[in-house]
């Protein structure tokens, strides 16, 4: 017994000196909290002028006189007065609903029925890319430290995305991406029960599990009821215990692997694909008014999803996952999810390069050719310029975020480092596309997360192991 007794105090004592983030982390004050999210915030500012820019290029007001003119006329003509279509005007049947959207829809026109090519192409590309985006404001929302007070705004991705619908996604995700740069890692009074143990302090922040629930060893063997488990609200507005007397047949994190998928195909992309390719024209246009509210659909199928009652890879009837099972299974989630997507968005993005066949063309469709209101009387010209301004402003806000989080991580070091990190970057994009390349850089990230996490809950396995046989032999 003294045999065991001494061991265990010497492995204790062993994992203790192992872990970086110990007292030292501990005794910052509240102030030097305050001073490190300040300095983050002034490091980020350069996000926060891109949104600026943002919205000073991509506003609307100079064009609406001429989308109203064109509601007012009641038709679309195009190929010299050889097709035509009716514009839309309700859908919804609530007369501020559908004239919002109805205005929203004639910049889309051209992309619809095709008769500007260029603006289509550009269009389903980034379509197939702003899915990528949407999975990792989701899959972030998930993250524990946003149920802190410091990052609350992290927890509505459904209006975020709708404000983006609003002003532009171009506005939208260089403000998100300032925001969710701004919390520092927390004073030692507020700190999160798990940190990464081969990351710096300044990764802690952004280092926590995707999905609510800690996936530390007690929290699989705990007898209360509500401790970790939550009902999931599509919003992300009111989330509620489930009742003692009866389990909630889903918890947060079935989420990514097995309804946010589903849900971002359910509600975005097949209406996308509707209102580009449905095989009636005049069709279109009424899934047009049904994309537009996606972050609305994309909510209510990701609550309607989670209430179906699935079995998770990795548990039984009878026993309850580990903590590095419960860990591999967010991982996972991510892969399947945010995978799935870049496959998609890949595809596309080949499929554009074959249709244009040359560097020029590409260049052409996507890089903008001026401000949106010098191509003013032509709507169709302001809207295919507004679209290639809202999808640069919307990737360089993401792929700007993903390289202040990569620094955050302390993974890039020196100047060929960076370098590297860049030259791989631009080299994606030209491959695979903005979308692919924030999706996969998201992913390589979470990888980095991933194999920090990995040793942190080992180590806490053996402590609580450890703890146990001094608890059995009375010590």
């Amino acid at each position: 017994m003294e045999f065991v007794k001494s061991h265990a105090g010497a492995m204790s004592a062993s994992i203790s000196r192992l872990n970086p983030l110990g007292s030292s982390s501990r005794s910052r004050s509240l102030v030097e909290y305050r001073k490190k999210t300040l300095s983050r915030a002034l490091a980020a500012l350069p996000l926060l002028g891109l949104c600026i820019v943002a919205y000073h290029v991509m506003t609307t007001r100079p064009a609406m006189p001429y989308a109203r003119v064109l509601i007012d006329k009641g038709e679309i003509v195009w190929d010299g007065g050889k097709q035509q279509a009716k514009i839309l005007t309700s859908f919804y049947n609530v007369e501020f609903l559908d004239y919002t959207i109805t205005t929203a829809n004639m910049f889309f026109l051209q992309a619809l029925y095709g008769y500007d090519s260029t603006s289509r192409t550009q269009t389903i590309s980034f379509l197939a890319d702003g899915g990528i985006v949407l999975a990792i404001w989701w899959l972030e929302s998930f993250r524990q430290d946003t149920k802190a007070k410091r990052s609350w705004y992290l927890r509505y991705p459904s209006m975020i995305a709708l404000a983006g619908q609003l002003i532009g996604l171009g506005v939208v995700a260089p403000l998100y991406s300032f925001l969710s740069l701004l919390p520092a890692p927390p004073p030692p009074e507020e700190a999160l029960p798990s940190h990464h143990s081969n990351l710096p302090s300044s990764a802690a922040t952004i280092s926590t599990p995707l999905l609510s629930r800690d996936p530390s060893p007690s929290s699989s063997t705990s007898s209360s009821p509500s401790r970790g488990r939550r009902t999931l609200n599509p919003f992300h507005l009111l989330p509620t215990a489930p009742s003692p007397s009866r389990k909630s047949p889903t918890t947060p994190e079935h989420l990514p692997s097995t309804t946010l998928l589903p849900a971002i195909l359910l509600a975005y992309y097949l209406p996308a694909a509707l209102m580009l390719f449905h095989p009636v024209a005049s069709d279109r246009q009424a899934w047009l008014f049904v994309w537009q509210l996606f972050p609305v659909y994309l909510a209510v199928a990701s609550f309607l999803l989670s209430r179906i009652p699935l079995r998770l890879p990795g548990r039984t009837k009878r026993t309850e996952r580990t903590a590095m099972q419960k860990l591999d299974a967010e991982v996972r989630g991510a892969r399947v999810c945010v995978g799935a997507l870049v496959a998609v968005a890949v595809g596309v993005w080949w499929w554009t390069w074959v249709g244009t066949a040359s560097v020029t063309g590409m260049v052409g469709m996507f890089v903008p050719r001026g401000m949106p209101g010098e191509k003013l009387p032509s709507l169709e010209g302001f809207a295919a310029e507004f679209l290639r301004w809202d999808e640069v402003f919307v990737f360089a806000g993401v792929l700007g975020w993903l390289g202040y989080l990569f620094a955050d991580l302390g993974v890039v070091r020196g100047v060929l480092g960076w370098m590297g990190v860049v030259g791989a970057g631009l080299g994606s994009l030209v491959v695979l596309g903005p979308g692919a390349s924030a999706g996969l850089g998201w992913l390589w990230r979470e990888e980095v997360l991933f194999r920090g996490r990995e040793k942190e809950v080992l180590l806490r396995e053996v402590e609580a192991r450890v703890e146990e046989l001094l608890r059995a032999n009375g010590a």
